[in-house]
C-alpha cells in the first residue's frame, strides 16, 4: 500500500510550498487493471548530484520517508543494474499494510534517468515499474519528475480511495524533498 501511496515512490495534485521546494502537480489514478499510476513534478532546492546521490543511495532510503522500514541491496548483475530490497509500512485512515518491493534498478542517462521493474516472486506487488527523471534547473535546484505504475498483490479496502492516497502521497513527499534539501 505504502507504495501505492509513496515512493515511489509520491504525493500530490495541486502547487504546494514544501521547504524551499515546490510540488508542481502530481496525481493518483486507479485503472481498470487494477494497477494504480502514481505521478509527480517537484522542483528541490538542491543540487542534482545531492537529489540522485539520495535516491540511490539503496541501503539507506528511510532517510527520504519514514515509512521504509529497512532497504538494501541484495545483489548487482553482470550488466550493472542493482537489485533492491524495499520493506516499507504504510497506515491510511485505519488500514495499514507492509509492503516488500524488490526492484531491479537501473541508472540511465549519466544518472539523470533512475528506471525500477518491481521483480514480483520477490515482493507483494503483482507488477511495478518506476522512472525518477532529474534535470538540475540551475547549480542548486533540481526538477525531479516521478511516474510510478503498480498492481498489488494483496487487498485494499474500498475506503481507500484516491483523494486519501494523494493526501497520505504529499506527505511523503514533503519528508523526502526535506531530507534532501536539508542535506546540502
Amino acid at each position: 500500500m505504502q507504495l501505492i501511496v509513496i515512493m515511489a515512490f509520491f504525493w500530490f495534485g495541486l502547487a504546494l510550498p514544501v521547504q524551499a521546494g515546490e510540488v508542481s502537480r502530481g496525481a493518483v489514478q486507479q485503472g481498470e487493471n487494477g494497477r494504480y499510476t502514481l505521478s509527480v513534478s517537484v522542483r528541490i532546492n538542491a543540487p542534482l548530484q545531492r537529489v540522485r546521490a539520495m535516491l540511490i543511495d539503496f541501503e539507506h532510503l528511510n532517510r527520504l520517508d519514514s515509512s521504509i522500514q529497512s532497504s538494501r541491496v541484495l545483489r548487482t548483475e553482470a550488466d550493472g543494474a542493482v537489485v533492491v530490497e524495499v520493506v516499507s509500512e504504510d497506515c491510511v485512515l485505519l488500514y495499514c499494510q507492509r509492503v516488500t518491493n524488490t526492484q531491479r534498478v537501473v541508472i540511465l542517462a549519466e544518472g539523470r534517468h533512475i528506471h525500477g521493474e518491481t521483480l514480483p516472486s520477490e515482493s507483494n506487488l503483482r507488477y511495478g515499474q518506476t522512472d525518477w527523471r532529474l534535470t538540475a534547473l540551475s547549480e542548486r535546484e533540481t526538477a525531479v519528475d516521478f511516474q510510478a505504475v503498480i498492481e498489488p498483490d494483496f487487498w485494499m479496502p474500498p475506503m481507500v480511495d484516491m483523494w486519501v492516497m494523494e493526501r497520505t502521497l504529499r506527505a511523503h513527499w514533503q519528508q523526502s524533498i526535506a531530507a534532501m534539501e536539508g542535506s546540502n
